[in-house]
């Protein structure tokens, strides 16, 4: 990998309770992702419960889970148990092919190395979205926090 600069900025959420535990609230935010800009890389922090806590975006680097540590450096992985990942990208169509299957499961122990639960990574474009999680795991359940 490349030495390279990842700028992030962070939100606090602060709105009315949205809890990611809702697979209907947690994809609510794919195809809504894009209005941070195109080609972002977006984190959503969750505590143990599924309630939003803070987002942090950036550019996408190359490989995307470049990005996972400074951004859970800058929202305080020890405050959040959980996160689901969207990105910006083409979906084809419902593979995942294998560098991004090799994405999510580097992503995924990443974050548990980091003492956070990486629930999705979901891969968004225009129009339509994929989770990378349901596309690689069989029987996979939404929020299995445990």
């Amino acid at each position: 990998m490349n030495a390279q600069t990842i700028i992030v900025e962070r939100y606090r959420y602060s709105g009315d309770d949205v809890d990611l535990s809702s697979i209907a609230d947690a994809w609510s935010f794919a195809l809504d992702q894009r209005a941070f800009g195109r080609g972002r890389l977006l984190v959503a922090h969750a505590e143990r419960s599924g309630r939003l806590l803070d987002l942090a975006h950036c550019l996408m680097p190359d490989p995307p889970e470049a990005a996972l540590v400074p951004c859970l450096d800058l929202l305080g992985a020890e405050r959040a148990s959980a996160v689901v990942i969207y990105t910006d990208e083409r979906v084809r169509d419902e593979s995942v092919g294998p560098d991004r299957a090799l994405r999510f499961f580097r992503a995924r122990a990443l974050a548990s190395d980091l003492g956070v639960h990486l629930i999705d990574w979901i891969v968004c474009d225009r129009t339509r979205f994929l989770s990378l999680k349901f596309a690689l795991i069989d029987g996979a359940t939404w929020w299995d926090v445990t």
